[in-house]
């Protein structure tokens, strides 16, 4: 079940939002340094669409299991979602053009790992409120 709406009130450190990554951690985390971020204070906000189009989109998806990062769901996670749970071939098709065309490439280990955050992202609020 989705829901719709979190509250995040971070008392501790700073507060940043970041775009799309797009399966580029690499530049999330480039800007990381640059900003000093304090991954024990500081709270990473994200717009989604964390997969797709980028080289490494298993690695963005490894961020919804960081304390640090929060997001909500992008519309390229919500056609992984659906070209995963539904067994209608034209939105496996509509993921794939998309973007999604990394997704068949992985290993049977990465596919496992993948299609259970795909599912956590299922649980992503449509709204933050910091």
């Amino acid at each position: 079940m989705e829901h719709l709406y979190e509250k995040v009130h971070n008392t501790l450190g700073r507060t940043f939002v970041c775009g799309d990554l797009h399966g580029e951690r690499y530049k999330l985390e480039e800007k990381l340094i640059k900003i000093d971020f304090d991954y024990d204070k500081d709270i990473m906000l994200s717009v989604g669409d964390l997969i797709d189009r980028g080289s490494d989109s298993l690695a963005c998806l490894r961020l919804l299991n960081e304390p640090w990062f929060k997001c909500v769901r992008g519309n390229h996670e919500q056609m992984a979602i659906d070209a995963l749970t539904s067994h209608d071939s034209n939105k496996l098709i509509q993921w794939l053009v998309n973007g999604g065309d990394w997704y068949p490439k992985l290993t049977q280990a990465s596919t496992n790992e993948v299609d259970k955050l795909i599912m956590k992202c299922d649980k992503l609020p449509y709204i933050i409120e910091v």
